[in-house]
């Protein structure tokens, strides 16, 4: 079964309608606008960050744009600017299921994509911090963003926490997500998306387990998944 669904996953490009061009001499002005004003300084820079002390919270490389940028608030807003820049590209890759029109929205950077479709939050505080000309920055063409707001349409956000461990206070926050109702169908939970963290354990030795897990040794990974799967689980 497994191994049929795997096979029913296709990956196909998506033409997308000519994006248009971006004017380059505008770059440096926001530049040096964002370091008058200290926006990499900003707490509202650092939390799309992840910021916590003196180096971002998430270490994965695929998140930063700047090499330097899980350290640097200043690297990762000069790349961020200068990537949105980029000319508009012909086509994104987004995974097609033989039975389902949903989008596999756990794989964020397995295509090509434009990075003003990989970091929207970023892109919308910049344009109103710095105010941004539209004429000058247009927006980009997301096909694969589109379809995956359209796949979560999202209205109310709830905390849930696991209510099988609630006798053991650790597992019960350990394995608290959040839901993501659809604003189409209120009324039916289980069709909603979830938006899970976790740690991925690496052994089965038990005192190991105790001890990475206590200490923070496993790495931990953000999941988004219809939500009755979830629950399946």
């Amino acid at each position: 079964m497994l191994l049929s669904f795997l096979l029913a996953i296709t990956y196909k490009p998506i033409p997308l309608p000519q994006g248009p061009s971006a004017d380059a001499s505008y770059l440096p002005q926001l530049l040096a606008k964002a370091s008058e004003l200290k926006t990499s300084k900003s707490l509202a820079w650092r939390a799309l960050l992840h910021w916590r002390g003196s180096t971002s919270e998430i270490d994965s490389s695929g998140f930063f744009l700047a090499k330097t940028g899980f350290a640097s608030p200043e690297a990762e807003l000069e790349a961020s600017l200068t990537a949105f820049f980029e000319p508009p590209l012909k086509q994104e890759t987004m995974p097609v299921f033989a039975d389902s029109s949903d989008v596999d929205l756990s794989a964020a950077d397995d295509g090509i994509m434009h990075s003003q479709c990989r970091y929207p939050a970023r892109l919308m505080f910049l344009r109103r911090v710095l105010k941004i000309d539209p004429e000058r920055l247009p927006n980009q063409p997301c096909a694969r963003l589109g379809q995956w707001f359209r796949t979560l349409d999202p209205g109310s956000i709830y905390l849930i926490y696991a209510d099988a461990y609630l006798n053991n206070p650790s597992a019960a926050y350990g394995h608290t997500l959040m839901r993501i109702a659809k604003r189409s169908a209120p009324e039916h939970p289980l069709l909603s998306y979830v938006i899970n963290y976790a740690a991925t354990p690496d052994t089965n030795n038990a005192i190991l387990y105790a001890i990475k897990g206590l200490m923070g040794f496993f790495p931990g990974n953000y999941s988004t998944m219809p939500y009755y799967i979830k629950v399946r689980e």
